[in-house]
This record gives structure tokens, sequence and C-alpha cells, in this order.
């Protein structure tokens, strides 16, 4: 339920006019990919695997080890 929260009722809350928090036909394409499943494991909340800007892939900065 949080998750969800955060990933979808919020950003259509700040964003009221857009299409935002959804994966439907017609919403706007950025979104974060992680490197593993969040709700199985926290840790991979900040593991962002892949990021897309406007239907447009963004590079992932390495992180430090």
């Amino acid at each position: 339920a949080l998750l969800r929260l955060a990933t979808m009722e919020t950003p259509r809350v700040i964003f009221p006019n857009r299409a935002v928090g959804c994966l439907d036909v017609g919403c706007e394409a950025s979104f974060i990919a992680f490197e593993g499943n969040p709700l199985n494991d926290p840790k991979f909340l900040g593991r962002i695997g892949y990021r897309l800007k406007d239907g447009e892939p963004i590079e992932t900065p390495e992180r430090p080890t």
C-alpha cells in the first residue's frame, strides 16, 4: 500500500492535470525500474537499474562501491 501511494497516488496529487502514476496508453513515459522487487526486500528502493524520462532512456549513474 505504501509503495502504491508513493509511486502512483502521490504523482497524481502533485500533477493533477498530467497523466502520471500509471502505465496505461496515453500516460507519460517517465519511470524507474529497480534491480529487484522492493516489496520483497526494501534495499532495492535504493538500487535503480533503469530510468526513462519522457519516453527516452537516461543513463543510470554508477553507485559507489
